[in-house]
């Protein structure tokens, strides 16, 4: 809380308390009346100023005090509303690529720097009620440049990601075998050719045809560090596919 708002609230409290005990002291009704009664105090006062203007003088440079201090502490929010309207236009330039991010966390720091020099070339220099108005009016632009910044960040790594799995599956799709699905009884038929096994689980298989017997597979693959088989049931394939 600013050291004058608390001086002013101790100083009024002061002035309408001793204002109260000389009310009382002329008469309980008098007391009651300022206690509880508007404008019976500032009545009060008039009538009897003789002994009641020392107190309601205290009482009235508390008020100044408090005033003072409210009306010099007010935030301008002129520069905060202006910041984060730069925000919300840039982030759709942004996810379109039409501009980087790096120019766009640039171009509202600039905003957000020129309303701040805006403000201080207006406020009459060389007065501390000034300087307090600056610094709350500039304290939330640059949360309000960050949070913007990394919400910036997620949507672009987001368009990144999303980008990158379409072309992966542009590119699985151009380069995968084709391959047309058998019955599980035609198997013998397709020995030696390579095939693909979807299990009921939904792992997928793939290799060479090497032997049927009965309703167990053999599939086997060679690899760079030797080969292996695969022995499948007919209970344990959900899909098999030859390639044409």
């Amino acid at each position: 809380m600013d050291t004058m708002l608390i001086w002013g609230v101790v100083i009024a409290g002061i002035g309408g308390a001793w204002l109260l005990v000389t009310a009382f002291r002329e008469s309980v009704l008098w007391g009651l009346g300022s206690l509880f009664v508007p404008f019976v105090a500032l009545i009060f006062v008039l009538r009897n100023f003789g002994r009641a203007w020392r107190p309601f003088l205290v009482n009235v440079i508390g008020a100044v005090l408090i005033a003072m201090s409210v009306f010099s502490t007010a935030p301008d929010s002129v520069n905060v509303p202006e910041t984060v309207q730069r925000q919300k236009e840039f982030v759709p330039r942004v996810e379109r690529g039409e501009i980087s991010e790096e120019r766009a966390r640039r171009e509202v720091r600039q905003t957000a720097d020129a309303s701040i020099g805006e403000e201080k070339s207006v406020e009459p220099p060389g007065t501390r009620s000034s300087q307090a108005g600056n610094q709350m009016a500039s304290t939330p632009a640059p949360e309000t440049v960050s949070a913007g910044g990394r919400q910036m960040d997620a949507r672009h790594r987001a368009a990144r990601m999303r980008e990158a799995e379409a072309q992966r599956a542009q590119a699985a799709s151009e380069t995968e075998p084709e391959y047309r699905i058998i019955l599980f009884a035609e198997a013998g038929r397709h020995l030696g050719k390579e095939v693909k096994v979807t299990t009921r689980k939904g792992v997928v298989r793939q290799g060479r045809l090497i032997d049927v017997q009965g309703g167990t597979l053999t599939v086997g693959r060679q690899t760079r560090t030797g080969g292996f088989t695969y022995k499948l049931t007919s209970k344990d394939v959900d899909r098999l596919e030859v390639w044409k």
